[in-house]
C-alpha cells in the first residue's frame, strides 16, 4: 500500500514535472522499453490489481503530492 508525500520544489515547475512524472508511470504501466524499473511495476506473482500510484501538483504552493509505493516514489525522486 502506498503513502502521501509532499514534495516542495525550488528549481522546477510542479505542473510541468508532474507531466513528466505521470508520463514514466504510464510508460512504465505499458512495459515501455527504457522505463525505470520498479515504476508501476509488480513483482512476479503479484495480483493483477495494483495500487494506483497518484500525481497531483499544487500550484500555490509549486509542490507535488505523490501517493504511491514506496518502490515507485523511490524511482520518481530520481527525476
Amino acid at each position: 500500500m502506498g503513502s502521501t508525500r509532499v514534495i516542495y520544489l525550488r528549481h522546477a515547475e510542479a505542473l510541468k514535472l508532474v507531466e513528466v512524472l505521470r508520463g514514466m508511470l504510464s510508460a512504465a504501466a505499458a512495459g515501455a522499453p527504457g522505463a525505470p524499473a520498479g515504476v508501476g511495476a509488480r513483482p512476479p506473482g503479484a495480483s493483477g490489481a495494483a495500487a494506483p500510484s497518484l500525481i497531483q501538483a499544487d500550484e500555490a504552493t509549486n509542490s507535488i503530492i505523490i501517493n504511491a509505493s514506496d518502490t515507485v516514489y523511490n524511482n520518481l525522486r530520481t527525476v
